[in-house]
């Protein structure tokens, strides 16, 4: 967390002298509202450290004489506290406080420059300060909003130190979302301000320096992320911060180790653990003990391995380090896999997969998708397995960022392009200069004999009509050949929203079935369980649209038949329903296709919840005709118990049976003979 350093000597010192004295003056005051500044501050939940830092900076807020000595009295709780339900709190009263000054008019009046920008200056930290609490919720963009407010004030006060902090946040995020490149883009930013002389900033330097070298790595470009590791640690030396030092050799030690250098591999990451230690950076003892596990696991020294991965877990779960330990266990995963121990590496990526959804970090989601991709396969899980090799490929495809790679193909088709055309245009300039000299020359030969000129003029016209003609059709063929290329790249396109969307389903349906395991109330959980089965119905369609050869013109017959099929057997697991259709050829694109298919999905499964309760067995009619020209028919009906006339039947699928029918100009019927019968009119979308 960047944050303002404010007068902390000031702090200590008054802490050392006057402690014993403000534990009185604490419990007198600690009952007044007006006191602490803030309402709701959980003061009955804090440490005993926590209350006393607040104590201090509040005794030196309400003894400052001035703004200045207030801001940098409230900005020590800031800066010090790590406690969520603390610093954000005081953050938003010194914005609040800095926004009342600048708006007051006396004091704008008295107010010299100096005061304004020391003013500019708080305002803008705590706008930075914002960023890094939604950043930290993974709110990314209210933080870049957050951070872009806080850089347009530093930009306009001349905060060079402070602008490079901004960039480098920015970077992070980008960092998090997996664009490395745009990520590289902001820290190089940062470099270059921090290795100008418009500051003198060691620490950030070394900072600015490990953060290119970590986005080189996540590039894959491991020779330049080391060179920039080794500067960042040179520089850091000077700046003397054991911190920085840490991570950087433990950087070092992980390019290091991919490149088999396994002694000093370990070395490094041995010397980082030792800093982390000494200082108490629990965290940064987790990434440690985590290098080290798997530098070991690739020696196949799996036991030590896996008490390096033990430590880090509990560590993890200590400090309540979501993201360590979705690391720790899908690395634990990884060595019960390579002891063949498949149920136990399965539980451990299955813990792990959670976590990374909660996070969003699509690295750790790969990671967590690939673990689960090889126990499934020697499970012979095969349909799991294939899930989890889309998932892993659809996270690595985004941190790679792969539309990075598509704009480098599309410049250089722009070029190809350009190119291309000056040739022709060359060529054609070329002919007209060959065309006048011909002329010349038939216009000398003209007085000899007419004859002769009117049958070469003849040949010459019809000689550059046939080039003239197979030039046009040439740019003919190639001009069709570019849309038809065109056409199946849409074509592919589309099939890969539907497969995107189809994994987006299955995680949303993953996602729904973590929350429900903390449902205890059987209404509500019913709630979730239908939620589910929508979602992968949903799912289901896509799946079928991109697995269908021509999204334009869909096979209706083949198209609903599967549908039907799948869903019966996802839904009617204890039940043996017969299935009976009366579907005609025809072809139906994806706007005609897509309500209808979801309008079938509702009715079907309402009937395999409620038609059969009493019975394992029972039949499933559909039907689908052209009624006439622009006219279709959708007929369902079960063999069921019916339903209710007067029953008022207003739930979510009688909704969204609605919303689907009014998307198909179309008219539903609901029947009860004593069976349950829907019949559908509508027309076809263009």
């Amino acid at each position: 967390m960047i944050k303002l350093k404010a007068h902390l000597i000031v702090m200590i010192l008054f802490c050392c002298v006057f402690g014993h004295f403000r534990i009185g003056v604490y419990a007198q005051n600690s009952s007044e509202e007006n006191y602490y500044l803030v309402k709701n501050l959980p003061i009955e939940n804090m440490s005993a450290a926590e209350k006393k830092l607040i104590d201090s900076s509040l005794t030196l807020y309400h003894q400052a004489a001035n703004d200045t000595l207030k801001i940098n009295a409230i900005n020590i709780i800031v800066e010090e506290s790590w406690n969520d339900f603390v610093w954000p709190k005081y953050n938003k009263w010194v914005y609040d406080y800095i926004e009342e000054k600048l708006k007051d008019k006396k004091l704008q009046r008295k107010r010299n420059e100096a005061t304004l920008t020391f003013l500019l200056k708080n305002k803008s930290g705590a706008l930075n300060n914002f960023g890094v609490w939604n950043y930290s919720k993974g709110n990314y963009e209210k933080a870049i909003k957050n951070y872009s407010e806080s850089l347009s004030i530093k930009e306009g006060i001349n905060d060079y130190k402070g602008i490079a902090s901004i960039y480098n946040n920015l970077g992070g995020i980008y960092d998090n979302k997996g664009n490395s490149p745009k990520a590289l883009e902001y820290y190089l930013k940062a470099l270059k301000i921090r290795e100008s002389d418009l500051v003198n900033d060691p620490k950030g330097l070394s900072i600015s320096l490990n953060n290119v070298g970590q986005s080189y790595f996540n590039q894959g470009e491991t020779q330049k992320a080391l060179q920039y590791f080794k500067k960042s640690l040179e520089v850091n030396a000077n700046a003397k911060s054991s911190y920085s030092n840490a991570a950087i050799l433990n950087n070092i030690g992980v390019i290091y180790s991919l490149e088999n250098k396994y002694d000093k591999a370990l070395e490094h990451f041995k010397q980082s653990l030792a800093i982390k230690e000494t200082i108490g950076d629990k965290k940064g003892i987790v990434v440690s003990l985590n290098s080290i596990g798997r530098l070991l696991k690739d020696q196949g020294k799996y036991q030590e391995a896996e008490v390096s991965y033990n430590k880090s877990l509990n560590l993890s779960k200590e400090i309540e380090n979501k993201e360590g330990l979705a690391i720790s266990l899908n690395n634990l995963a990884d060595i019960f896999y390579e002891k063949d121990q498949y149920k136990t590496a399965e539980k451990y990526s299955k813990q792990s997969m959670t976590l990374a959804h909660e996070l969003r970090k699509p690295l750790l989601i790969s990671d967590a998708a690939l673990s689960l991709f090889k126990v499934y396969k020697e499970e012979n899980k095969w349909k799991d397995a294939l899930h989890m090799h889309e998932l892993h490929i659809l996270m690595r495809d985004s941190i790679n960022n792969k539309e990075t790679e598509k704009d480098v193909i599309r410049q250089k088709a722009l070029y190809d392009l350009e190119k291309k055309e000056n040739e022709l245009a060359l060529l054609a300039t070329q002919n007209e200069v060959n065309e006048l000299k011909l002329k010349e020359k038939s216009t000398m030969v003209y007085f000899m004999t007419s004859a002769f000129i009117f049958t070469l003029l003849l040949a010459i016209a019809i000689y550059y009509g046939n080039q003239k003609k197979q030039i046009i059709n040439e740019l003919l063929k190639q001009q069709k050949e570019e849309i038809s290329l065109k056409n199946e790249e849409k074509a592919m396109m589309l099939k890969e929203i539907h497969h995107r969307v189809k994994n987006s389903m299955h995680a949303i349906n993953s996602l729904l079935r973590f929350q429900s395991r903390s449902v205890e109330d059987p209404k509500t959980l019913a709630m979730f369980k239908t939620a589910q089965k929508r979602v992968m119905s949903m799912a289901l369609l896509h799946e079928k649209m991109y697995l269908s050869e021509d999204v334009k013109h869909i096979d209706i017959k083949e198209h609903t038949s599967s549908l039907i099929k799948d869903l019966i057997d996802n839904y009617a697991i204890d039940k043996k329903i017969v299935l009976k259709l009366n579907i005609e050829e025809l072809k139906f694109g994806l706007k005609t296709l897509t309500p209808l298919s979801l309008i079938i999905s509702e009715i079907i499964t309402n009937s395999l919840k409620y038609a059969f309760p009493n019975s394992t067995n029972g039949e499933i009619f559909v039907s689908l005709k052209n009624n006439t020209k622009n006219k279709y028919e959708l007929f369902i009906s079960d063999n069921g118990i019916g339903y209710n006339p007067e029953e008022k039947h207003e739930g979510l699928g009688s909704k969204l049976i609605q919303m689907y029918t009014k998307q198909l100009n179309g008219a539903m019927t609901r029947l009860s003979n004593p069976s349950t019968s829907y019949k559908l009119t509508f027309s076809i979308v263009n």
